[in-house]
């Protein structure tokens, strides 16, 4: 569901700081509710042209989930016509452009090469949902102001990242639910100047002109799930006392050496260390060769990644390699 915009004026060294605090409609990739996170960005559009009328150097900070890819535009040109965060919204890649009076929003994404444009999963391949903008105030000397270059993605380890270097994603499993989000956090540096001189810009070293159709439309980098380490999962299941069960939050999204009978079901399960699970892959043709290949009562063996779905434990196969 799509969450009220919050506004937020703060005060930052005396100096004021608009905040946007979003959660636009899921669904990044849906055509049909595209519509929705077009009404989204022109709820927030209308107020910042709000803002800018007063003033153009205004500081805006616009931040969440906003369900859509830095370069949703050019990712679904064949589906979408008018997309909510660059059609719309104006969240754009080239950094001088804000400088001058037709682009005034500045997406941190282009801050980073394509390839570590990364702070979610889905089915496979990384994604942006979440993102950062900034308005051409952040970069004038006067107020707040963005530090060139601090933007990133914050992975810590032991909190919110997995053995497999994903996002430690939340589950209820267990009496108070363990992990952290299906996203990694993103952060950036800003800083407040004595000057007053919203004509002059912070020197920029290499500049973002990710602007063009070409620019944004390197592909979204993948996990490459071929490289987990197999050996590791193989230890894990070999080192478990007979009378310990995985399900248990301590396990979920670990990687495991499945060996098992495959169960009496219409889904494809598998009964392991004498409990039944779902078998699961994203490969249509994987998950057809599995079922074929595999029928009630026969032997059945690969490498699992543990979770759960609608409250059901599985294993989810996340490459064809995984199939031994």
């Amino acid at each position: 569901m799509a969450r009220a915009i919050l506004e937020v004026k703060i005060d930052v060294d005396g100096h004021p700081l608009y905040l946007f605090n979003n959660h636009w409609k899921s669904g990044a990739s849906d055509p049909g509710t595209e519509k929705i996170r077009i009404e989204n960005a022109r709820t927030l559009r209308t107020r910042i042209d709000q803002l800018l009328k007063e003033d153009p150097n205004v500081d805006i900070v616009i931040g969440g989930d906003l369900n859509s890819q830095y370069n949703q535009r050019v990712r679904y040109r064949r589906t979408m016509d008018v997309t909510g965060i660059n059609d719309v919204l104006g969240s754009q890649g080239n950094e001088l452009a804000i400088r001058g009076p037709a682009r005034d929003l500045y997406n941190l994404w282009h801050e980073l090469p394509p390839a570590e444009r990364a702070s979610d999963t889905f089915r496979g391949q990384w994604g942006t949902l979440m993102n950062l903008i900034v308005s051409r105030g952040l970069y004038d000397y006067r107020g707040v102001q963005y530090i060139d270059n601090s933007f990133g993605v914050a992975k810590l380890a032991g909190l919110n990242v997995d053995d497999k270097g994903l996002p430690r994603r939340w589950s209820f499993a267990g009496p108070a639910g363990s992990g952290f989000s299906d996203h990694f956090p993103l952060y950036a540096k800003f800083t407040t100047v004595r000057d007053n001189r919203p004509s002059d810009y912070i020197p920029l070293r290499n500049a973002s002109d990710d602007s063009s159709e070409t620019a944004s439309a390197a592909p979204q980098p993948k996990i490459d799930y071929a490289a987990v380490d197999l050996v590791k999962a193989a230890a894990l299941t070999d080192n478990l006392p007979d009378d310990v069960s995985i399900r248990t939050p301590d396990y979920l999204g670990k990687v495991f050496r499945v060996e098992g009978v495959v169960g009496k079901a219409k889904r494809l399960t598998v009964r392991f260390r004498g409990e039944i699970y779902d078998v699961w892959t994203y490969d249509a043709a994987l998950r057809e060769k599995l079922r074929e290949q595999h029928k009630t009562g026969e032997p059945i063996r690969f490498y699992g990644e543990l979770g759960q779905f609608k409250q059901r434990w599985q294993f989810v196969i996340r490459d064809p390699s995984w199939v031994k």
